[in-house]
């Protein structure tokens, strides 16, 4: 029977690590990788798993998943969240894709949920790329992105036994707070590696499409007031990405061009 490494990474996770936690005991080896949480999640990872491992602190838990890679004992690896949870039946779908080894690499449908309830329009349902022999699979260092497959992909449909439920947001604060993060980093990449540049045209543009598209386009009115909320607060998020970049150029001189 081929074996699955679970591969979970941590950065004060206390709120929602031993639920995660709880919904992988299925899975031949559990491996934390910390960025030296200053909370008691590494004292309740260490009652579920022996394989705890520490990584520098960085903007986003995506730049420590290549790292996480490599302490991997098994060739196939399913990367999971905290705050995320695993229906039993996907696990069934996935160890079966590993014995039929008819692909390299399973895309997995997930359902956000804002303020621990579920968002249908204002965030659709997407596919994430999860589940994968360790050998195909490198992790860009940018937050929101996928891996970079060498091999086959499988989409599941979505179907509620294969949806991965993501609590990612169960309070204001928790948003606000990856928000700053987030697009802190979002900046950085336009102006370093994408060579974009600030012009107010974008500044005022960027969060007026983005709330038309989820709330009007996608329909995210049909979410209720959360979903008004959340097409507001992702607004905000495209309005602080410009906003940012501006001062980024600005430090910088604008020696992009």
């Amino acid at each position: 029977m081929v074996k699955i490494s679970v591969i979970i990474n941590t950065y004060n996770e206390e709120r929602y690590i031993e639920r995660c936690l709880k919904n992988l005991l299925w899975a031949d080896e559990i491996i934390i990788i910390d960025m030296y949480s200053s909370d008691n999640t590494v004292n309740i990872a260490k009652k579920y798993t022996k394989n705890i491992y520490f990584h520098k602190r960085e903007i986003s838990v995506l730049y420590a998943r290549n790292f996480s890679l490599t302490k991997a004992n098994y060739n196939w690896v399913f990367i999971v969240d905290p705050d995320e949870i695993v229906p039993f039946e996907l696990v069934n779908k996935l160890k079966e894709v590993a014995e039929n080894n008819l692909y390299d690499a399973v895309s997995i449908p997930f359902q956000l949920f804002f303020l621990n309830r579920p968002l249908y329009y204002a965030y659709p349902i997407t596919h994430k790329i999860r589940f994968f022999k360790k050998n195909v699979a490198n992790f860009p260092k940018r937050v929101h992105s996928q891996p970079i497959i060498n091999g086959n992909i499988l989409t599941l449909e979505v179907i509620d036994d294969y949806i991965v439920k993501h609590y990612s947001v169960d309070t204001i604060g928790r948003f606000l707070k990856k928000i700053l993060r987030y697009t802190k980093d979002e900046a950085r990449h336009k102006f370093f590696s994408d060579n974009i540049k600030f012009n107010l045209y974008k500044l005022i543009k960027a969060p007026i499409a983005e709330f038309y598209y989820r709330f009007f386009v996608n329909k995210g009115f049909r979410d209720g007031f959360l979903g008004f909320v959340f097409c507001i607060f992702m607004s905000i998020y495209n309005f602080l990405i410009y906003f940012r970049l501006f001062f980024i150029q600005y430090l910088n001189g604008e020696r992009k061009s």
